[in-house]
């Protein structure tokens, strides 16, 4: 789901900020299918990204330099996305055959009573989706909008650290890109008419979205994250979290309290993905999903993975997106990234968004 600007020239490095983490991603075209070019990370100086918004804009162009001199070559177009509160999509229904025009105008309608913001201090886009299945007369149309004055900073940004941002588009949108890729790769049937609940857990934040038929049709998003599951182990290994959370990181907390926090840990987060499937089902019409589908860091951890398996009544899909293509024999570091793939799907979206037919 576009925001802002649009570009059909391929090679549009894909960049992720999270609260821990920058993350980046360049795609070509191989074949049928693509090939990973080039792929980085580099730690989000703490404080300077809070609540999915700039909070220290100096620091992050620094960051940035830095990601960037571990890239190849001269790479500046730059698609990336914007999430949190300041980020508002709804599925509207408006009646079938309008002309362009007519459908601008009636969105901009919509937008005005659905938009809890003043429709000049937004960047506005929208997206037919098909038929409504319940009035064939009426379609449903994806709405989508966000702050102008978080979009302009981003974009000032990325300029500072000589990156061009070309597209900047919504988070769970380019997660929801990256799944559907990954799902049409491996010939799964959901891919075409499934709804796959897509859960991608962060260090602080689980991003709550459902796909069906290639577009995103519901995400919400809750504070929870990597870091509870530090909390929960600090004091049985007598750390301090954020100690805690970098042993668990580097594999390094005991056997004994990695026991004794899985559980705890497993049990909030099924909760945290009970309640979110009850709200979408709740308020979508739609009786039920039929796989859920995870990413981000804490999908890495296989006893998680496993023990959340156990409390989820629904078949589960870990992402693996580098099974899907080759990375360049160039990239250094080739074994790691391979090894978290999964930190890399909203990366993924957003490097598509390269290629007109994703």
């Amino acid at each position: 789901m576009l925001i802002k600007g649009r570009n059909s020239t391929p090679a549009l490095f894909g960049i992720d900020f999270g609260s821990s983490t920058i993350k980046g991603m360049l795609l070509t075209k191989q074949g049928e299918g693509y090939s990973v070019e080039a792929i980085a990370s580099e730690a989000m100086p703490e404080g300077a990204w809070v609540d999915h918004q700039i909070g220290a804009p100096d620091d992050i162009v620094a960051a940035l330099e830095r990601l960037r001199g571990k890239l190849p070559g001269k790479i500046r177009r730059v698609a990336t996305a914007v999430s949190g509160n300041q980020v508002i999509t709804k599925v509207i229904q408006l009646d079938n055959g309008l002309s362009e025009l007519e459908l601008e105008s009636q969105v901009e309608l919509e937008a005005e009573k659905n938009i809890p913001f003043p429709i000049d201090e937004i960047s506005l886009d929208f997206e037919v989706l098909g038929e409504n299945p319940n009035d064939s007369r009426r379609d449903d149309v994806l709405l989508s909008a966000a702050r102008s004055e978080m979009v302009n900073t981003l974009a000032e940004v990325l300029s500072e650290a000589h990156f061009q941002a070309q597209v900047v588009d919504v988070q769970s949108h380019a997660l929801g890109r990256a799944w559907q890729f990954q799902l049409s790769y491996q010939q799964d049937p959901l891919a075409q008419e499934g709804v796959v609940a897509l859960i991608d857990i962060g260090e602080r934040t689980m991003n709550f979205a459902v796909l069906t038929k290639g577009e995103v049709i519901y995400n919400r998003e809750q504070n929870f994250g990597g870091e509870q599951f530090a909390l929960q182990a600090a004091p049985l290994a007598q750390m301090k979290p954020d100690e805690a959370n970098q042993a668990w990181q580097t594999l390094t907390l005991s056997e004994e309290v990695l026991q004794m926090a899985y559980p705890q840990y497993v049990q909030s987060l099924a909760q945290q993905i009970k309640r979110q499937l009850s709200l979408f089902i709740s308020s979508s019409g739609y009786k039920n999903v039929d796989a859920i589908a995870i990413s981000g860091g804490v999908s890495l951890d296989g006893e998680i993975v496993t023990q959340l398996k156990g409390e989820l009544d629904l078949p589960l899909i870990v992402a693996c997106p580098f099974e899907c293509m080759p990375l360049s024999a160039s990239i250094q570091g080739r074994n790691m990234y391979l090894e978290e793939g999964a930190k890399y799907m909203t990366a993924l979206g957003l490097a598509l968004r390269s290629f007109d037919h994703v």
